[in-house]
């Protein structure tokens, strides 16, 4: 080892490819050069009693005289079933092993093979009748030339020295009580000595599917063979397919190696790469039809009955390409109480059963902020109703809880938890949201609210059984159909109108400067803040139809522009906010909104947000843009400050400021509270102080764990800057307290 090592740290050698015992791959990984090394075998072929025993021996015995026994990966011992147990020893007998079973010839062996707890390198590859020799050992003359010598035991560890690694056609005999004891003694073989390296199994593999999984689960081995020789299986070739070729096998962290497969050539290799920037894939995803305009519901569902060309998913309740239907079209509609009690349900259903013949169900179980057991109980009642047709109606949490019942309903097998796995990018995801429409052809969803857009977007939150929010993106959640009728969102009240119209707001916002904006979606972006900026004072304030119906249509513009270009940071504080304090999304939305488009108009931004198409920040210019766009004067705004010849970036500047003070002035005109303690304050004088109030310390002591959590929120990766947690935590003081800035 001391001469290895030596030329292993000479100043020519530039890596290291080490096989051996423990202190030459110790030596190896200590010489200071890049290294693989791979470790000792102790493989156990573990022989069941549905295995063919003719097989099993004649694969064993191939396997151990191979070279004689010096490949690391062959048979070291064999653990056998005790039903088979006799039946195999006389096979082996049969088929040229001979077992020592004198005590004075068995210690001469082992103290022939194992000299000092080392293996005798006098031995290492001799063939079995010259082991017989060395240790002085009568064979029979049934047996002249042995092929192996073999030896019973039942014992594992220092004591035994038959159950290490023999490198020489040794093999120990284990009887095992039954499989289960079989895989017990091959573990404590493998982690005895030759952890991460091989084991084998022989079974019937018709019969033992199980067994063989278990096999593989429960042995420390990296390496596992079924029904092959050992030696020959491992280093791979004429048994599978599976195994790189390689006299060289890893065994893993679990055995102190770098890699776990076969080395082969590509380890061997330097592969230099050169990778050209590739315009990432874009998308546009909407419902297949959005209608809108007040009183627009009954003409919309008309679509489930009319043969429209223009509608690919033919008329309603038909199961065959003639169009022909076989049954009435069944028609669920998801909402709440509410929404029953006021009857802003009663136009759809007139429609569906008056008009159409359709056979209806109303299902008016949705909660606020729709949980799991919300969602199972809507499960339930598709189970029970078999629908064609799912029609959400009322705020975001009917459409939310609708998207998730309807995949659920379809699809069981999917959990929460798989549904809500964080992703990089939405289209390369470890869990693959299922297909749809294979009960429910339709998903048609009516807003009653201003504000979320989850009429045409891919998003759903739905709060877990342990109080977790949980927000889904899938495009599989995007709905059929969506049918913006303004008429239905006239009996919001005026603070839920301004807070939806201030989510709405933010949406648009957020989705203009995401890195993932696109000139498919900018100019919906641009669109809905106008909307909003122009016409939501007077919706909130005064109620007037046409302003209403107008910010009612920018919910869904912005929805059809976040939906695609997704959001920011933002949305990241705001859901903590929400989550933390329970107070209404778009308050938490009005909240943060100003602060964060302060902080991502900065020209050189501490990080910038990653997306191929996105190469350097464009914040500002975007800002500017729709601050032109919804009628700021540009030219005032610089007189105002620079002067006639300020630069573009100095007009920008001046432009994203006007925009915040328009939202600013907007939110509050609209008497929204600027800051969440003012909130708070406000909720105070309401309720006559007979609630406890929110004091600043105790919302101060929360906003650590609050900027951590949205620095994980989905919505922080499409961000134009990419935030640092303390940031985040500045904006939330900002938010909270109207303190500081980033």
């Amino acid at each position: 080892v001391s001469f290895s090592q030596y030329i292993m740290q000479h100043e020519k050698i530039r890596f290291v490819l080490a096989t051996g015992g423990a202190s030459m791959v110790h030596a190896a990984y200590t010489s200071g050069k890049p290294t693989i090394a791979v470790g000792a075998g102790n493989c156990a072929s573990i022989v069941d009693e549905s295995a063919n025993l003719d097989d099993a021996v004649g694969l064993i015995v191939l396997g151990k005289t191979f070279d004689n026994g010096i490949i690391c990966a062959s048979e070291q011992a064999a653990v056998v079933v005790d039903e088979v147990y006799d039946s195999f020893v006389s096979k082996l007998v049969a088929r040229g092993v001979h077992f020592v079973r004198d005590a004075a010839q068995r210690e001469r062996l082992a103290m022939t093979f194992h000299v000092d707890g080392k293996i005798n390198p006098d031995i290492v590859g001799q063939s079995a009748s010259k082991i017989a020799q060395m240790a002085d050992i009568t064979v029979p003359e049934t047996c002249p030339i042995p092929l192996v010598l073999a030896v019973e035991t039942d014992e594992i560890g220092p004591q035994e020295p038959f159950s290490y690694e023999k490198l020489c056609p040794i093999l120990a005999v284990y009887r095992a009580k039954d499989f289960d004891d079989a895989i017990r003694k091959a573990k404590a073989l493998a982690l005895n000595h030759g952890v991460g390296h091989t084991s084998c199994l022989h079974t019937n593999v018709e019969r033992n599917r199980e067994r063989i999984r278990q096999f593989e689960l429960e042995m420390p081995t990296h390496h596992n063979l079924v029904n092959v020789p050992a030696s020959l299986g491992a280093i791979g070739g004429p048994y599978n397919s599976n195994l790189e070729p390689s006299l060289t096998l890893g065994v893993g962290t679990t055995g102190g190696s770098s890699m776990s497969a076969n080395l082969g050539p590509m380890q061997l290799l330097n592969v230099s790469t050169t990778a050209e920037r590739q315009e990432h894939v874009e998308w546009f995803k909407s419902p297949h039809s959005v209608y809108f305009n007040r009183n627009s519901i009954r003409d919309a569902l008309h679509d489930l009955v009319d043969d429209d060309p223009r509608d690919s998913f033919g008329p309603c309740g038909s199961d065959g390409a003639d169009g022909k239907s076989s049954r009435k079209c069944r028609v669920l509609i998801i909402t709440d109480a509410i929404m029953v009690g006021l009857g802003l349900i009663d136009t759809t259903v007139d429609a569906l059963v008056g008009e159409m013949g359709m056979t209806v169900s109303v299902w008016a179980g949705v909660t606020p902020d729709p949980t799991m057991d919300c969602v199972r109980s809507g499960v339930e009642e598709m189970k029970r109703f078999e629908p064609d047709v799912v029609i959400a109606l009322g705020g975001g949490s009917a459409i939310d809880g609708a998207k998730v019942m309807r995949l659920l309903y379809e699809h069981p097998e999917m959990t929460i938890e798989d549904m809500a796995l964080r992703f990089i990018e939405i289209r390369r995801r470890i869990i693959r949201f299922p297909l749809h429409n294979t009960k429910v052809r339709r998903l048609i969803c009516i807003p009653t609210t201003s504000g979320t857009g989850a009429e045409v977007t891919p998003f759903a939150v739905i709060t877990s059984d342990d109080g977790v929010k949980y927000p889904l993106t899938s495009y599989a959640l995007v709905p059929d159909i969506a049918i913006v009728d303004p008429s239905l969102a006239m009996s919001q009240p005026k603070r839920l109108a301004a807070y939806t119209g201030l989510d709405a707001l933010t949406h648009a916002l957020e989705s203009l400067v995401s890195t993932y904006a696109s000139d498919y979606t900018i100019p919906l972006s641009m669109q809905a803040t106008r909307l909003v900026l122009t016409h939501l004072e007077e919706s909130v304030v005064h109620g007037n139809e046409t302003a209403r119906a107008k910010v009612h249509h920018a919910a869904t513009i912005a929805g059809l522009a976040f939906g695609n270009a997704f959001l920011g940071i933002a949305h990241s504080l705001a859901h903590q906010l929400g989550a933390a304090f329970h107070v209404p999304h778009g308050l938490a939305c009005a909240l943060v909104i100003t602060h964060v488009m302060r902080y991502n108009a900065v020209k050189n931004p501490t990080r910038m947000g990653v997306f191929s198409q996105y190469m350097c920040p464009q914040s500002a210019e975007r800002y500017a843009s729709v601050a032109r766009f919804v009628g700021l004067d540009a030219c005032e705004v610089v007189r105002a400050g620079e002067g006639d010849d300020a630069d573009d970036d100095a007009v920008n500047a001046f432009l994203v400021e006007a925009l915040i003070d328009e939202v600013e002035a907007l939110r509050e005109r609209l008497g929204v509270p600027a800051t969440l303690i003012a909130y708070f304050e406000e909720q105070q004088l309401a309720q006559k102080g007979t609630q406890v109030p929110i004091t600043r310390e105790a919302i101060a002591a929360k906003l650590d764990g609050l900027a951590l959590a949205a620095f994980d929120d989905q919505c922080t990766g499409t961000n134009p800057r990419y935030p640092l947690i303390s940031e985040l935590k500045v904006l939330l003081e900002c938010a909270c307290f109207g303190d500081g800035g980033v």
